[in-house]
């Protein structure tokens, strides 16, 4: 039988053609994980089974590769995930307060022999929508400093500024906090730049959290300067500073920097709200509006969209 979700067809007064992408099925893979289900590699087959795998770590074998058929074409495209699945899992399991865990896959990433980082990759047709966002709306340029304030400024001569912010782009405007503005450089310079999945810096910075917050410290601010150091990161974000010189044996401010750097290492990952709220959670946040504090909130409403289809939605939490 074919699975698919339509057939599409053209016709005109003298002719007319229809199909359906389709093709044999070239592999076949059995679970083991779930009682033997089985999936067809192929859109055609001749029977149809579902199988649901519920762990979140799994046989590498079972999971992560991943043979993509091109059709009609005869070539194959390898897709290895495994690094990306751990890269993820690492993160995880840090917010997860797994921290064995947490170390345990992100050294799985930095010691896979494997030097190829997943990306997001755009062209003309599919922009980055990043810069696309940017390029339209100059409100929406980055903050300079990447907004942070104080002692979070980053040093003076850490190469992330110069690679993330470029030149001054003028101050935003009065109701989006008028704060000053820099142009956005990096993983969204242009309409075609690919953004990585995941980085690998990121990998360090759990490591170095995980560390610290079991009270290693000594292997917490090991992590933290491979970070610091860095001068040839592969994805070209290197701070190339020299290693810490604060209180590495202050649980605190061992945290405090590791909270600094991935303010900075991890600009626009998405990662900096929940960075805030794991690093300091008694974080009083103002009543008042204001566009410069390290978060306005604690908690996100639920979307409309689920609101609206899904009747038991519980009330928003308070912010």
């Amino acid at each position: 039988e074919t699975i698919s979700a339509s057939s599409v067809s053209f016709e005109n007064p003298v002719s007319s053609i229809a199909f359906t992408v389709g093709e044999l099925v070239v592999e076949t893979f059995v679970d083991s994980l779930t009682n033997g289900g089985s999936l067809g590699n192929g859109f055609t087959n001749s029977t149809v089974g579902s199988t649901q795998v519920n762990p979140l770590e799994v046989p590498s074998q079972e999971l992560v590769m991943v043979n993509v058929y091109p059709n009609p074409t005869i070539d194959m495209v390898y897709i290895d995930l495994q690094k990306t699945i751990n890269a993820y899992l690492s993160r995880y399991q840090l917010l997860a307060g797994n921290y064995t865990e947490a170390i345990a896959a992100a050294d799985a990433v930095l010691n896979d022999g494997d030097s190829t980082n997943s990306m997001w990759t755009f062209d003309a047709n599919n922009q980055n929508p990043i810069w696309n966002r940017t390029v339209n709306s100059a409100d929406l340029n980055p903050q300079t400093n990447f907004g942070l304030l104080g002692t979070y400024i980053p040093e003076v001569g850490d190469g992330r500024v110069s690679f993330y912010l470029g030149a001054d782009a003028g101050i935003a405007n009065a109701d989006a906090g008028a704060q000053p503005l820099s142009e956005m450089l990096g993983f969204f310079a242009t309409s075609t730049s690919p953004i990585p999945i995941y980085l690998p810096g990121e990998m360090l910075l759990n490591k170095a959290e995980a560390y610290a917050r079991q009270d290693q410290l000594n292997n917490a601010v090991i992590q933290l300067d491979l970070v610091r150091q860095k001068n040839s990161d592969p994805l070209g974000v290197s701070a190339n500073l020299p290693a810490w010189t604060g209180n590495a044996t202050n649980q605190a401010d061992v945290l405090e920097e590791i909270y600094k750097n991935r303010s900075i290492e991890l600009f626009l990952t998405g990662m900096r709200f929940e960075d805030s709220r794991r690093f300091h959670p008694n974080f009083a946040v103002p009543s008042a509006a204001n566009t410069t504090n390290e978060r306005n909130r604690n908690f996100y409403p639920y979307p409309s969209i689920e609101r609206e289809n899904n009747k038991n939605t519980p009330s928003d939490p308070s912010i």
